[in-house]
């Protein structure tokens, strides 16, 4: 029974917990390989690369290994002007926000989303000026 565990999880004691978890994970790299182990059964052991074990060693011994802390930068798109801009043109699409301030509309999709905006969907009322402009040509 214990061997048929082990075929599931061929990483033993040593899988790789998840994605959020990446920090402890190349905290457990450096470990391995300082307490003896090799670079290439770190990569098989963690399923990495060998390239992801030695960036590991590098910023552990350049003292960089801690975890990311996610910075404010700064965004590209102001809520404020966006706000000025949508009371000025409460009819523009996403793509015509998005040309006006220089970004991606989904930049201005997710903009709005985080100001708890709601998108409105134009394709009805775009459709039908379409299909006015060609019958009166």
């Amino acid at each position: 029974m214990d061997n048929n565990n082990n075929n599931n999880n061929k990483a033993g004691k040593f899988a790789l917990m998840s994605k959020h978890s990446s920090f402890e994970v190349k905290k457990r790299i450096v470990a391995f390989v300082y307490e003896g182990g090799s670079k290439v059964e770190a990569a098989r052991r963690f399923r990495v690369s060998r390239s992801t074990v030695y960036r590991c060693l590098e910023a552990h011994d350049a003292g960089t290994l801690d975890p990311r802390t996610r910075t404010n930068a700064k965004r590209r798109l102001d809520p404020e002007q966006l706000k000025w801009e949508l009371a000025r043109n409460p009819g523009a699409t996403l793509k015509e926000l998005g040309k006006i301030f220089g970004v991606n509309y989904v930049t201005v999709w997710y903009a709005m989303k985080r100001m708890k905006i709601k998108v409105k969907r134009a394709h009805s009322a775009r459709k039908r000026r379409k299909r006015v402009a060609t019958k009166t040509r």
